[in-house]
């Protein structure tokens, strides 16, 4: 089985290999969606609550995108959803879980994840204010690298196909931007860089035997 992860970094290529199922992270499900190649495969969008609910624009591109599937992590969105909702269609992922999925492929499990929000910030002052902001808000990857670790775990002979994300930060191929609590988005490139360095950290402490499935096209 060969499942394709498209994020929304503007660089983007579609894979050779014959694609089985594509997943798709916040706004990025409009690009699986208007690509004609992908459009005729099975397509899973995986969402982030706080990123659905306060940003329109990923909102309306992932509630557009007629994904078969739509999965959110840390809340529930089941009440915007415009179709009758069963379990193969929509799955809601708990915070506590979400994290506890990403622990699985990591060497030193939560450990690796908890180090990788160290990465966020670059001087130590605002390093301690991120560190506060974790009891009670903790992703760890972002949504695009979080959907290549979940498809590692729930499908363990599958080969991962990612394009699309970037591992050193900047702007989506949409539009750059920090999420205000109107739902507007802002340029602001430091955020994007704070995640891009989270996630190339969470990237270099996967284990061996799931980082062998990944294949990163660029």
């Amino acid at each position: 089985m060969n499942i394709f992860i498209v994020g929304s970094a503007p660089k983007f290529e579609i894979p050779k290999d014959k694609i089985d199922l594509v997943v798709t992270g916040n706004g990025a499900a409009e690009r699986a969606y208007q690509i004609e190649d992908l459009k005729k495969i099975k397509r899973y969008a995986i969402t982030t609550h706080g990123e659905f609910i306060k940003n329109m624009q990923v909102r309306n591109k992932v509630l557009n995108s007629n994904s078969d599937k739509i999965i959110s992590r840390c809340g529930d969105i089941s009440s915007y959803l415009n179709f009758k909702i069963d379990n193969s269609n929509y799955e809601l992922i708990s915070q506590k879980k979400q994290l506890k999925i990403q622990s699985t492929v990591l060497e030193n499990s939560f450990l690796d994840l908890f180090f990788s929000k160290l990465k966020y910030e670059e001087n130590i002052i605002n390093k301690l204010k991120h560190i506060k902001k974790l009891t009670y808000h903790f992703l760890g990857a972002s949504t695009g690298l979080f959907a290549a670790i979940y498809c590692l775990t729930k499908y363990p002979n599958a080969n991962i196909f990612i394009s699309g994300l970037s591992f050193y930060g900047g702007p989506r191929y949409y539009k750059v931007g920090k999420i205000t609590t109107k739902g507007d988005v802002l340029a602001d490139d430091s955020m994007r860089l704070g995640r891009g360095r989270v996630d190339s950290y969470i990237l270099s402490k996967i284990k061996a035997k799931f980082k062998n499935r990944i294949k990163i096209i660029t």
